[in-house]
């Protein structure tokens, strides 16, 4: 009896030992390190599952920011909404382009020197139709107490008519002349070219005989306008002068 509860006693503790072998082996963590060829695969499918993860995460990002333009133009207006993506893309677009400092350019314009234009009176008013004339001077010398000289006119023409060839005649006589002397012509002026409507024309006549012996009586010059063609009288102008 004693024998058997012996070994009863034996194996009991024979398999006591042995669980607790068996639990101090599980105890340990095997790590296996995967061969080369095994790493390369996983990382190739990890690349894979990266690309694929990014191409699908590229249209859900574009269709939330789709959906938000629209609930944004929606609620705010579309053309405010456009506005203000036209004028941030514009802002981008001007920030990011680079700015170039232009050179100025200083063209020297050519001077121009005007001419100043002469208007002639005739040109900025209308013809009267009438040709004045007048004397604007006697020019007389006394040589002696008893003795003198008419020595020239000077006149002035305003021909505010037709072109024509002026002549010019001059009588000077006083009180003891005769009717027929005091006819008789003093000086005359012919004219080469012809005075043009609207010009005005000052010029002297020299008297060939304009000697006087009674100083101390006025002297009559009068001064006839032709018109050299025709010989017809135009005017007549005549003033006192005492010689002096």
């Amino acid at each position: 009896m004693d024998d058997t509860s012996a070994n009863k006693n034996n194996k009991i503790s024979q398999k006591t030992d042995s669980s607790s072998t068996d639990k101090s082996k599980a105890e340990y963590l095997v790590i296996r390190i995967p061969k080369p060829k095994n790493m390369e695969r996983i990382a190739w499918i990890g690349v894979t599952l990266l690309l694929a993860f990014l191409a699908f995460y590229q249209p859900i990002t574009d269709s939330i920011i789709g959906g938000a333009d629209f609930v944004t133009a929606s609620l705010f207006g579309a053309d405010e909404v456009a506005g203000n993506v036209v004028s941030g893309t514009t802002e981008e677009a001007i920030s990011a382009e680079p700015v170039v400092a232009e050179k100025s350019v200083t063209v020297e314009e050519p001077v121009v020197i005007e001419e100043p234009v002469v208007i002639e009176e005739s040109a900025t008013k209308a013809l009267s139709g009438v040709i004045n004339f007048r004397i604007i001077k006697v020019n007389s010398e006394k040589k002696s107490a008893t003795w003198g000289k008419i020595l020239s006119v000077d006149y002035e023409i305003d021909n505010q008519k037709d072109d024509f060839f002026p002549l010019v005649k001059v009588f000077a006589y006083d009180e003891t002349y005769a009717n027929d002397l005091k006819s008789i012509v003093k000086g005359e002026k012919t004219s080469v070219t012809p005075l043009v409507a609207g010009e005005i024309k000052k010029s002297n006549l020299q008297l060939t005989d304009g000697s006087f012996n009674e100083l101390n009586l006025p002297k009559t010059v009068t001064v006839h306008l032709y018109d050299q063609t025709t010989e017809k009288l135009i005017k007549a102008v005549t003033t006192m002068v005492t010689i002096q």
